[in-house]
């Protein structure tokens, strides 16, 4: 084939991307977004309080339990062969929708399930991944309370119990989430489900009849969906839509899309890595010339898989990549100490979060979360840092160019403009410049200046 041919089609693919703002769809979105305007559009807690707000029948939306009906039978129910009306109504009759439920310790961490739906019979645990990493046997954990109250309140008859693991694509929990102290969770004992897909569809469904006598729950659904469309690229899937059309109707595009997407994991993972690996030499040259981070015991702890093996992981398998800066002066808890975190699953970020060290052995050591019984101590230790974000496992945190506008973040996973501009060299070793200034300045300076 032509290979002149083929480069002409990567600009016929290319003007289509860049035609992508003529897009209805972008003519017709809101002008501003609420969620993006409160700097909240990705906040893994603030998602799961709005979708447990829809989900609950006794909400001020006034909608009573026709949205949990509609989620049971589209959503959590949606590979069951038969959606019993009888059981759904059994479901919903006096039922509690609840978020950050707690199953009680696992030794280290307190278990925090993100969304649970229950009554005196059933109980459906929500797992909900936006940003976050697996916790060590989380799912597995989850899923062993959630089966010993189904058992005991004798419901498995009607529905077997499951672990609804929500996540932006659809992707499975991790084995180290599905592994626990007697043995392992099977694929039938969890069910994937996406915000960019299953939730969009399920949002979709339930504001279309909508009048104009519900206007404003309508504006306020609309917001949120078109908040899901931008933190899992939904929008991008307008598109791709176009693309896609080109790819089918002509041979010399799709052999010039093939060639572009075989290409493009190869070349993100030596820009990732060069990101992590000069955020890390310049943090660790930063304490080696700092005597006020040296007094606060800064140090950089490795993890037991290399950087680049993290990247790969990142790009291949939806793993986390950390740089940890564990503060040994800064003690929350026996062994336990304060620790700064720089790290991506699918967007960049940082914050402070727990860090374990083995009294036994110092090589053995693992991230914790930051309990509410440690509130006061963390508080009096950072009080001089700006408060962000909380999350299940960090105490505070935000995305590292300290922005949370889904078109400024830095995201590996999804694409955004800002990471797109790094593969621009000059402007990566800005970012890096500007990151290093921001954590200093922001994060660590307050530690000591108090």
């Amino acid at each position: 084939m032509d290979e002149s041919k083929v480069e002409n089609k990567l600009n016929d693919l290319m003007k289509i991307g860049k035609s992508f703002s003529e897009n209805e769809y972008i003519k017709n979105a809101p002008v501003f977004n609420i969620f993006d305007v409160l700097g909240v559009g990705n906040k893994e807690v603030v998602v799961c309080r709005f979708l447990a707000w829809l989900l609950n029948p006794r909400a001020s939306h006034g909608k009573n339990d026709l949205f949990l009906k509609t989620f049971l039978q589209q959503v959590l129910f949606k590979n069951e062969e038969s959606k019993d009306v009888n059981l759904i109504n059994k479901i919903v009759k006096d039922v509690v929708v609840e978020t950050e439920y707690n199953i009680g310790s696992n030794g280290i961490n307190n278990r925090r399930i993100d969304i649970v739906i229950y009554n005196k019979y059933f109980f459906f645990p929500l797992e909900v991944k936006i940003n976050a990493e697996d916790q060590d046997s989380q799912c597995y954990d989850y899923y062993n309370y959630a089966k010993r109250y189904n058992v005991k309140h004798n419901s498995e008859q009607f529905i077997s119990t499951k672990i609804y693991y929500l996540t932006t694509s659809g992707y499975s929990p991790s084995s180290k989430s599905i592994n626990g102290a007697n043995g392992n969770l099977t694929s039938n004992t969890y069910v994937n489900i996406s915000f960019q897909e299953d939730i969009y569809t399920w949002l979709k469904g339930i504001i279309a009849p909508m009048t104009s006598e519900e206007e404003t729950l309508k504006s306020l659904l609309e917001h949120f969906l078109d908040n899901i469309s931008e933190f899992v690229g939904r929008k991008d899937m307008y598109r791709s839509e176009e693309i896609i059309k080109e790819l089918q109707n002509n041979p010399e595009s799709m052999k010039a899309a093939h060639v572009v997407a075989r290409s493009l994991d190869y070349a993100k993972e030596p820009i990732m890595l060069d990101i992590f690996e000069r955020l890390q030499n310049r943090l660790c040259e930063e304490i080696e010339g700092n005597k006020n981070l040296q007094d606060l015991g800064m140090t950089y702890r490795p993890r037991d898989i290399s950087l680049h093996a993290q990247v790969k992981n990142n790009i291949y398998k939806n793993h986390n990549i950390v740089l940890s800066f564990v503060l040994k002066n800064k003690p929350i808890a026996n062994n336990v100490f304060l620790c700064f975190n720089i790290e991506a699953m699918e967007s960049l970020f940082c914050g402070f979060i727990g860090y374990y060290i083995d009294p036994k052995d110092s090589k053995k050591n693992t991230l914790v979360e930051i309990n509410h019984q440690y509130d006061s101590v963390v508080q009096k230790m950072i009080k001089s840092v700006v408060f962000h974000e909380r999350s299940s496992w960090y105490y505070n945190w935000e995305y590292l160019t300290g922005s949370s506008s889904a078109s400024e973040k830095i995201n590996f996973a999804g694409g955004s403009d800002a990471f797109f501009e790094l593969a621009n060299e000059k402007k990566r070793t800005e970012f890096i410049d500007n990151c290093v200034k921001h954590i200093l300045e922001a994060w660590l300076k307050p530690l000591y200046e108090e």
